[in-house]
């Protein structure tokens, strides 16, 4: 069995490196924790462990 990756909700305005090809416009999935939205307990918004 391979690794787990995670899956994070994306915040577009730290997301500088997207092109924002495959979802065109919005950010929705990022695999890179800095760029993701965090909840107000501080900790990242996780919406996928593949």
């Amino acid at each position: 069995m391979g690794q787990q990756k995670t899956l994070y909700l994306c915040d577009p305005s730290k997301n500088k490196e997207c092109k924002k090809i495959a979802c065109q416009i919005r950010c929705k999935l990022t695999r890179d924790i800095k760029n993701a939205k965090f909840d107000s307990n501080g900790k990242p918004i996780i919406k996928v462990v593949v």
